[in-house]
């Protein structure tokens, strides 16, 4: 009982800063990717 739960349990443990500098980035090409294909005409936000 000495250990800590959070550092253990995989759900509880927050994913390295590494992975969410990552995720961040491929999130931000991927929109930027899918912004500069689409004309400002056929922009939709509820599409």
């Amino acid at each position: 009982m000495q250990i800590p739960m959070n550092t253990l349990i995989a759900e509880w443990v927050p994913p390295p800063q590494n992975y969410v500098l990552l995720i961040l980035t491929i999130s931000g090409l991927l929109i930027y990717k899918h912004l500069s294909k689409t004309k400002i005409k056929d922009f939709n936000v509820f599409f």
